[in-house]
């Protein structure tokens, strides 16, 4: 069982606005690829010109700048990411640490925990909350080597 979810912020790093869903079974990247594509779709809606884009799988990132050759199992959804892209002025694909993403994760596990296709959230969740505030406070989060 795979989810998905994302969360979209202002340039200062405030909430605007979460989303996650249920995909079925897949794999890593495909689900990555429908995280991006979703939070695209909802961006490219409310008319914001400028975009960066953040995801902790650099497979997904390179794909979307193409930067790897492209396995047709993930032709059909990277259309659809760079067509929504293509919809803002600027619209930049950037690889991030995983400790970087956790406010994501978060929502990506939500979306496991129940099978509605796409939930989108105006308020983020309690838990979810402090996961912003860290992430926003800059807070260091151990790497191990």
């Amino acid at each position: 069982m795979v989810g998905f979810g994302g969360v979209i912020r202002d340039d200062s790093g405030r909430w605007v606005k979460g989303y996650y869903g249920f995909i079925s079974y897949t794999n890593s990247i495909t689900a990555k690829l429908w995280s991006i594509r979703e939070g695209l779709r909802l961006m490219a809606q409310s008319g914001s010109p400028k975009l960066i884009v953040e995801s902790d799988c650099e497979v997904t990132i390179n794909l979307l700048n193409k930067l790897e050759e492209i396995d047709s199992a993930y032709e059909a959804i990277l259309e659809d990411c760079r067509l929504y892209a293509a919809s803002f002025e600027v619209c930049e694909f950037i690889h991030t640490l995983r400790e970087g993403n956790t406010c994501v994760d978060y929502a990506a596990n939500l979306g496991v925990n129940q099978r509605e296709r796409m939930v989108v959230m105006d308020e983020p969740p309690t838990e979810l909350l402090r996961l912003l505030f860290a992430d926003v406070a800059s807070m260091a989060y151990f790497r191990p080597s």
